[in-house]
């Protein structure tokens, strides 16, 4: 469930708790193998960097220097075996902007805000993303892509925030709050 000691907490983004759990269930609840599925994760994302930066200038040297620079990223290292979201945000991000750019259709593009919903479901901070891709193919005059694609990612990520204003009144992540007056606050 999605809380603590049975109580039900809007505190968090759904899918990293998510994978950690289905991490556990699969590695038999040892560390070192949750630590090695989301190793796994991260370098599915220098895959899909080389494939961004290819789409994108169409180079192989570029997508190949891009995805050696992401490898050798000494936080995306870090990050990848400890406990982090942003190993899921980072990857997500990734797949989204190469769906996303790779898109001709309106499927395709509904295909990118499919991964924009889980993004935003990882990490709320990428929610004007949702906007951003309504506004780019809206001046691109593609407003069937647009639809498709902010539907599409609305479609999942309206469930959660409608759990979490049943839970608390609050329609995104309570710590949202927290982290405003943590970093606004001296120490």
């Amino acid at each position: 469930s999605l809380g603590f000691s049975g109580v039900r907490s809007t505190d968090f983004e759904p899918i990293y708790p998510m994978f950690l759990a289905a991490a556990r269930i699969v590695s038999r609840d040892h560390v070192i193998g949750v630590q090695l599925l989301q190793i796994a994760v991260s370098s599915v994302g220098a895959i899909l960097l080389y494939r961004l930066a290819s789409a994108l200038t169409g180079g192989s040297r570029v997508a190949m220097f891009s995805a050696l620079l992401y490898a050798g990223d000494l936080l995306l290292i870090k990050q990848s075996v400890g406990q982090s979201p942003f190993v899921l945000v980072t990857t997500l991000l990734i797949a989204f902007t190469y769906a996303f750019v790779t898109a001709a259709t309106a499927t395709r593009i509904a295909g990118a805000g499919l991964i924009l919903g889980l993004l935003v479901l990882t990490r709320t901070m990428t929610l004007p993303l949702v906007v951003g891709v309504a506004v780019i193919l809206t001046i691109e005059r593609r407003p069937r892509a647009a639809l498709s694609g902010g539907l599409a990612a609305l479609v999942l990520i309206i469930p959660w925030s409608v759990r979490n204003h049943n839970v608390n009144d609050s329609w995104w992540p309570t710590r949202n709050g927290l982290i405003l007056l943590i970093s606004s606050v001296p120490a």
